[in-house]
């Protein structure tokens, strides 16, 4: 069965930033269909295979945006075609603004959901 394929994955970060993001490319990366991908998430995170790729992107932009790279580079970087498109989802993330987490001695708690 194809999703024991998916459960000896556990390098589930790399393939998401080697396929940039992609639900489709991750599963063909995977060797599954995008369904079995998505039924596989839903199971085991009780979140889509896209939800879950975001709140990773979201958390990366963090670790960037505490490095010192600025929202505009940590934007793309984290695949979004548009800055304030990011800095909404960002925001409703982690509870504050990109600008704003630099200048918070301790930024929001991580709030995504248990690692696949």
């Amino acid at each position: 069965m194809r999703t024991s394929r998916l459960r000896d994955v556990s390098d589930w970060a790399e393939r998401a930033k080697a396929t940039k993001y992609n639900v489709g490319k991750l599963a063909e990366n995977c060797g599954v269909s995008v369904s079995q991908l998505q039924r596989f998430f839903l199971q085991t995170v009780k979140m889509s295979p896209r939800e879950w790729l975001k709140q990773l992107r979201l958390m990366e932009a963090l670790s960037e945006l505490k490095l010192g790279r600025s929202v505009k580079e940590v934007s793309f970087n984290a695949r979004f075609k548009h800055v304030a498109h990011f800095s909404r989802e960002f925001k409703v993330f982690h509870g504050a603004a990109p600008s704003q987490v630099a200048l918070r001695p301790n930024p929001p708690a991580d709030k995504m959901k248990e690692s696949v």
